[in-house]
């Protein structure tokens, strides 16, 4: 199988939002992403799970999911990869494939990238029963003649060997014995100054790349040799004796030989780095894709998720293209006990309302189902015993922080505006989540206008859920063909959220009950329960 440039590039192709942008981050998909990242074991495999976008395009999900399933396949057989050191691979390539020189510690991290390459390449091949990552195996460069010349060259620390050339070490063994009889004269020097009392200190060091002794300056006529530097308070001279000035001169040009004998050495294994370029391009974005992979796999492995189906584009087959189903999902951002929330939704009935009390459960499930699709698209597992999800185009939402904002009327204003932008982008493959339908406003008004949307929303075809307080609205959807009540309930000891959807009846809101527990006298609650319309006490009858 040999891949095409397109199929890849980490980041993905500007078709797949779409739809989806909006709800992104009002789902706090930005969040799932960083915790994928945190998987990820290279600075490009972050950069592809930061980049990481729902898809519109049915192959392009399954090929993403099918990457999941076996990244976590592998490594639950125990499995491994190796990536090579973080590095910034990618501008040392662009500067070679310029013909740019590449420092030594810049060339090492490319001799480790390619023994990795060439670690996975041999360990993921074997693996037949995962295809796809078995091809992206075979598709990854033979870097073992660059790998051999670099090492050969190149130590770990980033230094150039002696035998990276046989001038070179003929350089350097010709440096340490001009350097050894160096040594020796400056020694006798500073034994002669010492006794002389010129010394400011018995330390031989150098400066403009020449050795140089530390003389008092009072006593610099008394030295014969070149000043090459001045303390900063003047109260030392850095002399060069004269009588080492010579064996200088042939040892800083035996260094010069051999700094220019290494900056050939530097540029020819540049130069190799630069023929293997596209190679090594192709090579880093493989091994960014199987790091992308690995950490949707272990990003599965931790939420205990599962890999979704999504269908669609069967023709003739409406039901399947329009099912929407999860058993016990659970929100992937929420920790410790989390309920999980089935539904259906598609088959029969293409718009769900929840109702119930307040801090029941209805925002949540309504992110849940939402986020789950996105991550569904996206090629992600989902917290979920089971997920069919329908081929979606957008996912589009209006969840609102209803306590941060002051102004009943700036709400529902607010609240319209959203409605009316997703009724002109929604299309019959979307799903639309919607918060608190009718709320902010006269709650007659509300309930009317609220039931109208939904009906608008079901004539426009897409999938849609929405929760509301309105026991109206409950009793519009309860009446209307296609459409569905389900409910979230608090527990009737404690008055906490139970975040358990139930199919087919509308929710309680609890606020007799909820008052009398807080202690309102009892006629005070009857008299309210008489003030309730019969519609309304035969609805509350009908909950229980």
């Amino acid at each position: 199988m040999v891949l095409e440039d397109s199929t890849i590039d980490m980041v993905n192709e500007s078709h797949t939002l779409g739809g989806f942008s909006q709800s992104v981050e009002l789902l706090e998909f930005s969040q799932i992403r960083q915790q994928v990242a945190s998987y990820a074991r290279t600075l490009m495999g972050q950069d592809g799970a930061h980049a990481l976008a729902p898809a519109r395009d049915l192959l392009e999900i399954a090929t993403r999911q099918q990457e999941t399933t076996e990244s976590r396949q592998f490594l639950e057989q125990g499995g491994s990869l190796e990536f090579g050191p973080q590095e910034d691979f990618q501008e040392y390539v662009q500067r070679a494939l310029l013909g740019g020189l590449l420092r030594g510690e810049e060339l090492y991290p490319i001799h480790d990238l390619a023994k990795a390459s060439g670690y996975d390449r041999s360990n993921l091949s074997r693996h037949e029963e995962l295809p796809l990552l078995s091809s992206y195996a075979e598709n990854i460069p033979d870097l073992s003649s660059l790998q051999r010349a670099i090492r050969a060259a190149i130590s770990p620390a980033g230094e150039v060997l002696d035998d990276a050339s046989p001038s070179l070490r003929e350089l350097r063994q010709e440096s340490r014995r001009i350097q050894h009889n160096l040594n020796e004269v400056m020694e006798r020097s500073l034994r002669r100054f010492q006794r002389q009392e010129l010394v400011q200190e018995a330390i031989i060091t150098q400066r403009n790349g020449r050795f140089v002794l530390l003389i008092k300056a009072e006593m610099r006529p008394r030295v014969a040799g070149i000043v090459h530097d001045v303390s900063d308070s003047g109260a030392t001279v850095f002399i060069e004796p004269m009588a080492a000035v010579e064996q200088g001169n042939r040892w800083r040009e035996a260094r010069l030989a051999e700094e220019r004998e290494v900056e050939r050495v530097l540029r020819q294994l540049s130069s190799l780095v630069g023929e293997a370029g596209h190679d090594l391009l192709l090579t880093l974005d493989l091994l960014s894709r199987l790091d992308l992979g690995m950490a949707k796999g272990r990003y599965s492995i931790s939420l205990k998720a599962t890999p979704p189906w999504v269908t669609g584009g069967v023709p003739g087959d409406e039901a399947q293209e329009r099912s929407l189903r999860l058993t016990g999902a659970r929100h992937p951002l929420l920790t410790g006990d989390v309920v999980p929330v089935s539904l259906d939704l598609g088959t029969e009935f293409s718009v769900m309302l929840i109702t119930g009390p307040n801090a029941g459960g209805k925002t949540v499930t309504l992110k849940t189902v939402g986020l789950l699709a996105l991550m569904a698209h996206a090629g992600l597992h989902v917290p979920a015993e089971e997920a069919h999800f329908p081929l979606l185009d957008g996912v589009y939402a209006d969840i609102g922080d209803q306590q941060s904002i002051e102004q009943a009327l700036s709400t529902f204003s607010s609240h319209v505006q959203n409605l009316l932008s997703i009724m002109r982008q929604a299309t019959p493959s979307s799903l639309v989540l919607v918060d608190e339908l009718g709320t902010s406003t006269d709650p007659e008004e509300g309930s009317a206008l609220a039931s109208a949307i939904l009906g608008h929303f079901q004539s426009l075809g897409p999938l849609v859920v929405a929760t509301t307080h309105h026991r109206g609205v409950a009793r519009y959807v309860q009446e209307t063909p296609g459409m569905i009540n389900a409910s979230v309930d608090l527990d009737p000891q404690t008055l906490g959220p139970t975040y358990r959807v139930t199919l087919g009846l509308p929710g309680r809101s609890y606020a007799l009950t909820i008052a009398a527990r807080l202690g309102l006298p009892p006629e005070v609650i009857e008299q309210a329960r008489m003030s309730m319309s019969p519609v309304e006490r035969d609805t509350e009858s009908l909950l229980g």
